[in-house]
């Protein structure tokens, strides 16, 4: 269980907040479906779930020096490149010819310097991963900030690009500032013990598709976020929105829990799911796309029908195969292998604690 999982109590004990578990794992099935080959319209409204992320990691914030920081965070790069290599690999010598749109130093440029920008030059296998190296690097910077005592000036910036149209996609050092203000707004929830009624949080969810509808997608992953300035303004309120709903309705699950009858049983089914998507978030986020291509790619080799075309048709029978997917491996695959796939480090310090 992770240390930043936790939180002190009135009685000086840890204890685990639950609802963050839910969030995130509610957060990376939706993460799941919207690289699904789901209709347009509806992935521009789920585009906004990727707030989810940094929300909480802006609730767990605490203040760190650069050492311990750099030694926390770090293995979030080494994952990024771990996995994105066996990604690429995968793409450069198992993916058809005739399904590729760039040539294949364009795909070792675009993992190298993080940029997925164009689409057509990333490895689908890859294309999650760039979230990774922006959580690290949008840490950096509010760290960074916070002790400078710059940090409002800084999401005033951040904010500021987005309406200037500024890109800068290789590292992801554009969204890292623009995406800022809301890892800010995870710290002030916590800070400010906020509390989100029904009224309100129903209220949010309608906010966020409304807007999702009309006005589009966030796009944190290309340094997107709207048409025109209006379109800009209101694809941030939609963001808040976005994160308002799932730190109501995550906690909505978490009394639901510990209720009585039918509402409990239902609850701790879904519950346990989250969790477990949740306690492998970097696992889901970097393999979900690769393994449902292999299940796919299987499925043709017996012969099955399998296109773009067909995938996008029945986009909800391809998450439903994906999500089942993921969560059996996560249920079944050994730690030890989990460690293997997605953090380097810490599977070579498990092997030799394991030898010493």
């Amino acid at each position: 269980m992770s240390a930043e999982m936790r939180q002190i109590n009135v009685k000086g004990e840890k204890e685990r907040l639950f609802w963050i578990d839910y969030a995130r794992g509610l957060g990376l099935v939706l993460v799941v479906l919207a690289h699904s080959q789901l209709p347009f319209k509806i992935f521009e409204i789920i585009s906004y779930i990727i707030v989810v992320f940094p929300f909480i990691s802006g609730y767990l914030y605490r203040e760190m020096n650069l050492n311990e920081f750099f030694k926390k965070r770090i293995p979030l790069i080494y994952s990024y490149y771990h996995i994105g290599f066996i990604g690429l690999v995968l793409w450069l010598f198992l993916v058809p010819l005739e399904l590729k749109k760039a040539d294949n130093l364009s795909y070792v440029i675009n993992y190298i310097f993080v940029r997925t920008v164009d689409m057509d030059s990333v490895p689908l296998t890859i294309v999650p991963l760039w979230y990774l190296f922006f959580l690290f690097l949008a840490e950096f910077v509010y760290q960074v900030s916070n002790k400078l005592n710059i940090l409002y000036y800084v999401i005033a910036l951040g904010i500021a690009k987005r309406f200037m149209g500024f890109q800068i996609h290789s590292f992801k050092i554009g969204v890292a500032f623009s995406g800022l203000y809301m890892f800010h707004l995870g710290r002030v929830f916590k800070e400010k013990n906020v509390r989100i009624n029904n009224t309100v949080g129903i209220m949010s969810l309608a906010g966020w598709v409304i807007i999702g509808w009309f006005f589009g997608e966030t796009g944190w992953n290309v340094d997107y976020y709207g048409k025109n300035a209006i379109g800009t303004f209101f694809v941030i309120i939609g963001e808040i929105f976005c994160a308002m709903f799932f730190y109501w309705f995550a906690k909505i699950l978490e009394k639901a829990v510990n209720q009585k009858g039918f509402l409990h049983v239902v609850s701790v089914y879904i519950t346990k799911f989250l969790k477990e998507f949740s306690d492998n978030a970097i696992f889901v986020f970097g393999y979900h796309i690769t393994v449902g291509g292999l299940i796919f790619a299987l499925l043709m080799a017996f012969g099955f029908d399998v296109s773009i075309e067909s995938v996008s048709r029945y986009w909800y029978v391809t998450f439903l195969i994906m999500t089942a997917s993921m969560y059996l491996l996560v249920k079944l695959l050994p730690e030890p292998v989990k460690l293997f796939f997605t953090q380097p480090d810490a599977f070579l310090k498990r092997i030799r604690k394991n030898k010493a």
